[in-house]
């Protein structure tokens, strides 16, 4: 009998000491529905506020880990922008191939086009993974914070 006691104020310690450092539903909700980003289309959303890639750059600063994949996100994607602008020289050199009946010329800038075309994929979606990374890391480190 004297062991059940002892069980019983032991687990009744530890519910009050758990309870003491949990968050209430409604701040809980709140937090998620005002502070959490999230994707929407080609945007991204803040409580009600709409935010572009550019908007992002200082909503990873208070999560180390989210901040590492978002940089990652942010080269990726300026390297698939940069792929794809030479895509397009690549089809202007198509062009002015046509344009002289070089044949093999046009055929090897065609490559060159597809080739980059598809580089900028790989790196776009890369972009993407990245950036999801940091939004589901940043959106956890923000509704747990992690000890300090």
């Amino acid at each position: 009998m004297q062991i059940l006691k002892i069980y019983f104020i032991i687990i009744t310690a530890l519910l009050f000491q758990h309870r003491g450092f949990s968050q209430t539903i409604d701040s809980l909700r709140l937090a998620y529905n005002n502070g959490t980003l999230y994707r929407y289309g080609g945007y991204f959303m803040k409580g009600n506020e709409r935010l572009t890639f550019k908007d992002l750059e200082h909503e990873f600063d208070f999560s180390e880990l989210a901040s590492v994949s978002y940089e990652k996100a942010k080269k990726s994607r300026a390297t698939a922008k940069i792929l794809s602008y030479a895509s397009i020289a690549a089809n202007l050199a198509v062009f002015t191939f046509i344009v002289n009946n070089n044949k093999n010329g046009a055929y090897v800038s065609i490559g060159v086009q597809f080739a980059l075309l598809s580089a900028s994929g790989s790196y776009r979606r890369q972009s993407s993974q990245h950036l999801d990374r940091a939004i589901w890391q940043r959106n956890k480190d923000y509704l747990f914070p992690p000890p300090k």
